[in-house]
């Protein structure tokens, strides 16, 4: 798990480098899959592709008995402006959700909706639908980008 976690943090901070306006950010998520629910920390990053679409990454762990984390990875559309500070970002990508038990791929649907705080912060909240075969659910998380 440890290797995991630096491998992602490597990563993240290797596109910090590569663009200069990429956006990290933490926060909470709530998930609901079917038969339970988890509250988490997760990590994630906003990657310009070009001025309409983003990757991005995220990662996710939950506070479980067991090993449990989400891996996504999200292309979002940027062109949705709600006024003149709030973005309404819909994205779709690939979710790897495992831990202890088998790992699994699926299937992220969602809004990022940012809101900035200040200059240099902005608020996200991010419902989502996962599409997974055995674990369908819905996840919300929130946190700041800075």
């Amino acid at each position: 798990m440890k290797k995991l976690l630096l491998s992602v943090v490597i990563c993240l901070s290797a596109f910090s480098f590569c663009q200069a306006q990429v956006q990290f950010g933490g926060g909470l998520q709530y998930l609901k899959p079917s038969g339970g629910s988890s509250i988490g920390i997760g990590a994630t990053a906003i990657i310009p592709l070009n001025e309409n679409f983003d990757i991005k990454p995220s990662f996710h762990y939950f506070f479980e008995e067991f090993t449990l984390y989400a891996i996504d990875a999200d292309v979002q559309y940027t062109g949705l402006v709600l006024n003149e500070s709030v973005r309404l970002n819909p994205f779709a990508g690939l979710n790897l959700f495992g831990g202890d038990l088998d790992s699994t791929l699926g299937i992220n649907l969602g809004l990022s909706v940012i809101a900035p705080i200040n200059e240099t912060l902005d608020l996200y909240v991010e419902p989502k639908l996962i599409l997974i075969s055995d674990l369908d659910g819905f996840a919300i998380s929130a946190g700041v980008l800075f």
